[in-house]
């Protein structure tokens, strides 16, 4: 008997921006890619070999953008191969505070918590933000690797604006709203 059934796991940022009136200036949706040390982690979690950990959403301006070369994306890539836009209020990244939500699959999200991301710019300066990620570091920028718990830290999933419509801009006093929905169904 051949088996159809496959665990899925994904997930989708929701992107929006509003400038500094409360006007939607636009909006978008990116699917993830669950990064193999994301994986590793969410088994490791499930099956007793890691703690839970407290989730942090970022921004970036540029990754890479083969499949092999994003399943091997980790924490340590971000400020290298992951060119994180940290141009917003605050030292640290803004938390995911998600909970579980039920139906046809079962979800994880932020959506009544999202994210937001007020911009700092020069004020007529533009910056092209092309995606989002979560990660567990709470920083911005990449764990410190004299930090001797920077080894422990995971970058979940990341995702991108489409190549064909590129990414999106921001300008000073904007604020980012970003959701993350994470789902699993079978």
């Amino acid at each position: 008997m051949e088996r159809t059934e496959k665990l899925q796991l994904g997930g989708v940022f929701k992107l929006e921006c509003f400038n500094k009136h409360g006007d939607l200036q636009w909006e978008g949706d990116l699917y993830n890619a669950v990064v193999s040390e994301g994986l590793i982690d969410i088994l490791g979690v499930t099956f007793g070999e890691s703690e839970k950990r407290t989730w942090y959403l970022g921004l970036h301006t540029s990754m890479p953008t083969g499949i092999a070369d994003i399943q091997g994306l980790t924490a340590d890539d971000i400020g290298e191969k992951i060119a994180e836009f940290v141009n917003y209020e605050g030292s640290e990244r803004p938390a995911y505070e998600g909970e579980l939500v039920t139906g046809n699959s079962v979800r994880w999200s932020n959506a009544s918590n999202a994210a937001e991301f007020k911009i700092t710019l020069a004020d007529n300066a533009t910056v092209t933000v092309n995606g989002s990620f979560i990660c567990s570091y709470e920083d911005k920028g990449a764990p410190d690797k004299s930090d001797p718990d920077a080894e422990k830290e995971v970058l979940l999933a990341i995702a991108r604006f489409d190549t064909e419509t590129g990414g999106r801009v921001v300008r000073n006093e904007d604020i980012l709203r970003v959701t993350y929905v994470f789902t699993a169904g079978s």
